[in-house]
């Protein structure tokens, strides 16, 4: 952490790593101050909760009520297991969090809290397949002649890629400590975790928002759904559900890949994309 910004300013850095989940990265070892999760997505991973996390970079973080002040404590320990260290206004920032979680009780329910570290037990494994999946699918509708662009980090021409590739390694979903040398997972990998890149993407067709919404409308493995990370693959329309302002291409298609089998996927995308010719 530290002086992020310009004329001696501090700012705060708060990742959304809920597309990831810690298992493929860890936003607090690369000098972010919070961390949030709607743990409702794949965390929980069965679409059967609702919740959602906060968590600073620091191991003991200044709660509600504390007599320490954040500028106080940021001084004493050091960072958290993940190596981040925590800057006076990220900590103020996470306090403010505490006292709303306190005061106004936005507290998760027990039952929703056990099926969040019920799904958390598979998480890992989920997450190699969710990407393993999407990778695929990627590969397959940016080489189809009715898809116009196919968005997907895990592609080697998508522009975030070599920088998704540096920030992913093996060791994130092992569990290893942070900082060990990944284990590479093939030629060119450089180290990368199976399914790395995640389970989520868009296409973009060449016949715009006729085409995509016919696409949707054929598939049959894929729900249509406004979700995502669950263990069934959704498609969804955005610019359906978005103001009419919304700069969503309206050929584009969201695709949240799940755990079906891989062949399945790809049969049900060619054959909804076959009836376009029809």
């Amino acid at each position: 952490s530290g002086e992020r910004g310009g004329g001696g300013c501090e700012a705060v850095v708060v990742v959304d790593a809920t597309w990831l989940t810690p298992a493929l990265v860890r936003p607090l070892s690369l000098g972010a101050d919070l961390v949030v999760h709607a743990s409702t997505k794949y965390l929980g991973g069965h679409s059967d909760l609702v919740g959602g996390a906060v968590i600073a970079a620091k191991a003991k973080a200044p709660k509600w009520g504390d007599s320490e002040t954040a500028e106080a404590q940021t001084g004493s320990g050091g960072g958290d297991e993940e190596g981040g260290a925590a800057t006076a206004a990220g900590l103020a920032l996470f306090a403010k969090v505490r006292q709303v979680q306190c005061a106004a009780g936005a507290v998760q329910s027990p039952l929703d809290a056990w099926l969040t570290l019920r799904g958390m037990r598979s998480l890992g494994a989920r997450m190699r397949v969710h990407g393993s999946n999407a990778l695929s699918v990627a590969r397959y509708l940016a080489s189809h002649p009715k898809v116009k662009a196919v968005h997907y980090p895990g592609l080697e021409d998508h522009p975030g890629h070599d920088t998704m590739a540096k920030q992913i390694t093996r060791s994130a979903l092992s569990g290893a400590p942070p900082g060990s040398r990944p284990v590479a997972s093939g030629p060119g990998a450089g180290g990368l975790a199976p399914g790395g890149f995640g389970g989520m993407l868009s296409m973009e067709l060449v016949g715009g928002r006729a085409a995509a919404v016919a696409v949707a409308a054929n598939l049959r493995v894929f729900t249509r759904a406004t979700s995502l990370g669950g263990t069934e693959s959704l498609v969804e329309h955005r610019r359906s559900i978005e103001p009419p302002d919304s700069l969503t291409p309206e050929g584009l298609l969201r695709l949240s890949i799940g755990l079906e089998a891989e062949a399945d996927l790809l049969w049900d995308l060619e054959q909804a994309l076959g009836q376009l010719d029809e």
